[in-house]
């Protein structure tokens, strides 16, 4: 799958998590973990998807 800047941008704010290979695994805002090619894969483990707070603007602080 080929990322857009958004879904980079949103990729990169994820923690880094120590041991991991960057390019594939990263934290969440809630600590769980997920996968970069799970992106929209609402059935797994690992899957995420970007999300925004309402009437917060589509800014990358607030994705």
């Amino acid at each position: 799958m080929d990322f857009t800047p958004e879904m980079e941008q949103v990729w990169n704010k994820g923690r880094k998590i120590p041991g991991s290979d960057d390019n594939v695994w990263r934290l969440d805002v809630y600590d769980s973990k997920i996968q970069r090619n799970e992106y929209g894969n609402r059935r797994s483990r690992h899957g995420w998807e970007i999300d925004h707070i309402p009437n917060g603007g589509d800014d990358i602080s607030n994705l």
